[in-house]
């Protein structure tokens, strides 16, 4: 089973649960903890905490501000085997200000190392923009896309993405990530094509 958001745009900070399924998100002023988080789960954890869930898909998250946040835009998912797949994400007109992990998909999560040390995730990521999102990391790394060794990301898309780190370029950090980059990249894009 599948949940289907219908591209809505997200407007405030506050979680929806729609069955097994909870996302996490805010669209203002982001609270100096965790920011906009997409954090996909199941039955209130990650997404790819059982083998056997749901997936999400068609989600928008537009014109966001964060501000002295952990995390920007995030998509993550358990390191353990997974049916479960996150698709059709779009994330568009973000301004990040001082922001530790502006962009970050991270499909090796596994708080404490319990329960999950050393597995692929089986969650499928793909078909994810980031378009227009700018401003300035708080780390070297602006953009982490730590992907599944199982299930590479693919269709990851950056569109017009510029983030600095004190005043030069941020770095970019890929592993399995699959996709394009157009417009103005900076960093330069680690993505495979």
């Amino acid at each position: 089973m599948a949940f289907t958001f219908n591209h809505q745009v997200l407007s405030q900070f506050w979680t929806q649960k729609l069955g097994p399924v909870m996302i996490v998100y805010q669209l203002a002023q982001a609270p100096p903890i965790y920011g906009l988080r997409m954090s996909l789960v199941a039955l209130a954890m990650v997404l790819g905490k059982e083998q056997q869930e749901a997936g999400v898909q068609n989600v928008t998250v537009t014109a966001v501000t964060f501000t002295g946040t952990k995390n920007g835009v995030r998509i993550k998912s358990w390191g353990r085997p997974s049916n479960g797949f996150a698709r059709n994400i779009l994330f568009q007109h973000a301004l990040m200000n001082n922001v530790d992990n502006p962009i970050i998909i991270d499909q090796n999560y596994c708080p404490d190392n319990n329960n999950c040390p050393g597995q692929a995730s089986g969650v499928k990521i793909s078909d994810v923009i980031y378009q227009d999102i700018h401003g300035t990391s708080a780390t070297e790394v602006g953009v982490k896309l730590d992907c599944s060794s199982k299930n590479p990301c693919t269709g990851i898309s950056l569109e017009d993405v510029k983030l600095i780190y004190k005043n030069q370029p941020a770095e970019a950090s890929c592993a399995n990530a699959d996709g394009s980059a157009s417009g103005f990249i900076l960093p330069n894009s680690c993505l495979k094509t």
